[in-house]
């Protein structure tokens, strides 16, 4: 009872303050979804999270409505839009400057899609292994990452790629 009380008063706010609240509640709707196996809803609520964050310029809310999006796909086993999902995340959590949670979302992913054999070149992280943060405009950085992660992800499709056409044969 004590949830639903707190799920409407989320909603009324979101009806008054779209630009505060609508994200929240349309990620807590999916959350919900996902929880009932409701699939097809879920995704529904959290594209229209992702892309109210978005709208609103929550770029933190974005970050984590992607990453849980990452999350929903990975567990429904559509492993190439969890990755996409994971790699926005990524992205907007550099944006955002938070690069502790960028380095612990790619040892996630590394761990969850990453065979022992794929080698990754990616740098997880603007801090270099002396704790300090090299010179570097942000642009640079964000090259430099989405670089890294686009060749991980490449090398995990061509993996998987590589095992169905084994299996095929």
């Amino acid at each position: 009872a004590r949830g639903n009380e707190s799920k409407l008063t989320l909603k009324i706010w979101a009806e008054s303050s779209q630009w505060t609240f609508e994200n929240k509640w349309y990620l807590l709707e999916a959350e919900e979804s996902f929880s009932h196996n409701d699939y097809e809803v879920a995704k529904l609520f959290y594209k229209q999270a992702i892309s109210s964050a978005k709208l609103h310029k929550f770029v933190h809310e974005e970050a984590l409505a992607y990453e849980l999006a990452a999350y929903f796909y990975l567990e429904l086993g559509e492993m190439e839009q969890s990755m996409e999902y994971f790699l926005a995340a990524h992205e907007r959590y550099h944006e955002w400057g938070a690069f502790g949670k960028c380095n612990s979302l790619f040892e996630f992913v590394k761990s969850s899609f990453s065979p022992s054999s794929i080698q990754s070149d990616f740098a997880p992280s603007a801090i270099g292994t002396d704790g300090v943060v090299p010179v570097m405009n942000d642009r640079q950085m964000m090259d430099d990452e989405n670089a890294a992660w686009m060749n991980f992800i490449n090398s995990v499709r061509s993996t998987q790629k590589d095992r169905s056409s084994n299996s095929e044969d």
